[in-house]
């Protein structure tokens, strides 16, 4: 019997109020936007640690480069829990509406992914490091904050939700690079933290 190929699919985003990689909107002139939240989807338990394990992968990326890590978010960690569970529910990755975040935040953005049933989120952090719009979005100088949510639908395939936003009280966020290092990849230390 031949084993199963595994594999990872990610795509990300970034609302802001300035220019950023992918998505922009701006909240100059614009009536203020009424938070909703994704529907409420039952999240089985295994999920909590998972997110954490990716948040801590996240921010040791950023102290390797020099970066201020970024504060766990409850409510940024609670909006992707809720947007992962919604994925796994209807077994499909796509974005939310983060515009929806924009009033208490004025720069956010989103990486989102799915791992087939057995991948690790040791290898879905690796993947969003080895691509540049989600390595941008997990090295921007500019995010503070950092929320993550993982859901697992019922066959073991994995869905995550990275959040990342810049408090509006925190002014704007400085100047992006051009371009984030892609190595070395500091957590590449595998884990067996999956959907099973």
């Amino acid at each position: 019997m031949r084993p199963r190929k595994r594999y990872v699919i990610a795509t990300g985003v970034i609302l802001a109020a300035i220019i950023g990689v992918g998505a922009i909107v701006s909240t100059a002139g614009a009536p203020p936007h009424r938070t909703t939240n994704p529907p409420v989807v039952r999240v089985k338990r295994i999920a909590r640690p998972r997110a954490l394990d990716i948040g801590h992968r996240i921010n040791d990326e950023r102290r390797a480069r020099g970066l201020k890590p970024m504060r766990w978010d409850p409510r940024l960690a609670a909006y992707a829990r809720r947007w992962a569970s919604v994925m796994a529910h209807q077994h499909r990755m796509f974005h939310s509406d983060i515009g929806r975040l924009l009033g208490p935040y004025n720069y956010v953005g989103e990486n989102v992914a799915y791992g087939s049933p057995g991948v690790s989120v040791s290898t879905l952090h690796v993947a969003w490091m080895k691509s540049d719009e989600h390595r941008a979005n997990d090295l921007a100088p500019g995010f503070q904050n950092v929320g993550v949510g993982i859901g697992c639908a019922s066959d073991g395939t994995m869905y995550a939700s990275a959040n990342f936003a810049r408090a509006a009280s925190a002014g704007p966020p400085p100047a992006a690079p051009s371009s984030t290092p892609k190595l070395p990849i500091v957590r590449t230390d595998p884990n067996n933290l999956g959907c099973h």
